[in-house]
């Protein structure tokens, strides 16, 4: 990921949930959990690098963390679906974590 204007001010990351079973979804399929913002250092040029990881517990709680790599300014924020699921839905859904590709 990176920045996609010079001297951009902050970048917003939009948390989607689907349960779609596929590898990849569209942000069309998916349900807005939450979101986060990542305030940016002043002067940045467009392609400053960021890095965005996500990790989904043992509670089914979806934890994001994202860092400018220029400056190391980051941002962490957890989120929670609306319905709790089943261990087996748990399972399920860490696996999809770990094979997705982000549009």
């Amino acid at each position: 990921f990176y920045t996609v204007a010079g001297s951009q001010k902050q970048v917003s990351i939009r948390v989607l949930e689907s349960l779609c079973s596929s590898q990849t979804a569209s942000p069309d399929e998916g349900t807005e959990i939450g979101e986060a913002i990542l305030e940016l250092p002043e002067g940045l040029s467009a392609g400053s690098p960021l890095e965005i990881e996500f990790a989904l517990s043992e509670g089914g709680l979806l934890e994001l963390r994202a860092v400018e790599k220029t400056m190391g300014r980051e941002v962490m924020a957890r989120f929670e679906t609306a319905d709790a699921i089943s261990g087996r839905e748990l399972n399920l859904a860490k696996q999809r974590v770990e094979d997705s590709m982000i549009l």
